[in-house]
């Protein structure tokens, strides 16, 4: 049993399991599209490009450059309490969307343009979380 206490995603849900049995393959798989081949995330049932109810997924190079960051100095979650200071990251994908998470490393070395790639995180047996770093 995982001591891992901080909330997890629901890596059953019909809409995003893909994208956590990805991220625990350690792979970043997102939807694209059949008809207009627009890439989306946070996963959705319909195409808001298009609005087909279809999707395929596809893996993406796990890369990035980091568009925008925060860093959080006070838990909103009790259970965060011993990660503080944490940064989230708003990310643009060399080959897709847009996305966001934690970002591992020093925040005094995060800056606005910087190369990012995606790590996945065993939090437990079953889910795999997705956090970023710097690129060297």
């Amino acid at each position: 049993m995982s001591d891992y206490t901080k909330p997890l995603p629901d890596i059953e849900d019909p809409t995003s399991a893909p994208y956590w049995a990805g991220a625990k393959a350690h792979k970043l798989v997102m939807q694209r599209c059949p008809n207009c081949s627009y890439v989306r995330f946070p996963p959705k049932k319909v195409c808001p490009e298009c609005l087909t109810f279809s999707d395929n997924w596809v893996e993406l190079p796990p890369n990035g450059v980091l568009q925008s960051y925060v860093t959080y100095d006070h838990a909103f979650d009790p259970r965060f309490q011993d990660d503080l200071p944490y940064t989230v990251g708003y990310i643009k994908l060399d080959d897709g969307p847009r996305t966001y998470g934690t970002l591992l490393g020093d925040r005094k070395d995060f800056a606005i343009g910087a190369r990012v790639r995606a790590v996945f995180d065993d939090v437990t047996p079953d889910a795999t979380l997705v956090r970023w770093e710097l690129a060297s």
